[in-house]
């Protein structure tokens, strides 16, 4: 079989019928060819999914992307550990992850934005694998939806597909970290800590996994 490497596609979707057009043949073939698949999406498009997936839902991994990309910088990662899992004998697995939805602050949309390049870049070359990735287009700015033919060859719209004529690779152009962070909202605070009074390394991470919305460290 052919190795078709990674293909990173973009759902635009204006309703809740768009959004299941795309989103059901697209779980239904990774079923149907026994792929692993798990979708990240807020939990009522997960319900709204397992209604039309009957029995066909159980054989899909969910989680809450509110939970999974409340810190957008966790998001690679999770995709990293099932990418690795569900091809270590040699198939391939596909996904569907909504990193953007009405709501995202300022930052976290371009935190989220530098995410979807750099999959481009960490996936190049490795396990054949499928990532579609929907975008609201009634309820998300014009320039969020417009930013997303920068970050996927391909684009799926009204139940057809088209090759983004604006995609942008990750090595050109100096992508994905074009444009610049907004300012910070309020001035930085300092504090002093004394040899000893740090947290261990575990509590440092688990903090770090709980760190509010917006802050983007991994």
């Amino acid at each position: 079989m052919e190795k078709r490497g990674f293909e990173h596609e973009a759902l635009f979707y204006a309703d809740e019928g768009d959004f299941l057009a795309g989103a059901l043949p697209f779980i239904r073939d990774a079923v149907a060819a026994d792929e692993p698949v798990m979708v990240a999406v807020e939990p009522r498009k997960i319900d709204l999914l397992k209604g039309h997936l009957n029995g066909e839902g159980e054989r899909v991994q969910f989680a809450d992307i509110y939970e999974l990309g409340r810190n957008p910088a966790l998001i690679m990662p999770a995709w990293r550990e099932f990418v690795d899992e569900s091809t270590a004998t040699g198939g391939s697995c596909r996904g569907i992850g909504e990193p953007i939805w009405p709501g995202r602050t300022e930052a976290e949309i371009a935190e989220c934005d530098h995410h979807e390049s750099l999959l481009n870049l960490a996936f190049d070359d490795g396990p054949s694998w499928r990532l579609l990735c929907p975008y609201d287009t009634t309820a998300l700015p014009a320039d969020v939806v417009h930013d997303a033919e920068h970050n996927h060859p391909v684009i799926e719209e009204r139940g057809s597909q088209r090759d983004s004529s604006v995609y942008r690779h990750p090595f050109i152009g100096g992508a994905p970290f074009v444009g610049s962070l907004p300012e910070p909202p309020t001035e930085p605070t300092t504090s002093r800590r004394h040899a000893g009074s740090w947290p261990s390394t575990r509590s440092r991470r688990a903090w770090i996994t709980r760190a509010p919305t917006g802050w983007c460290s991994p």
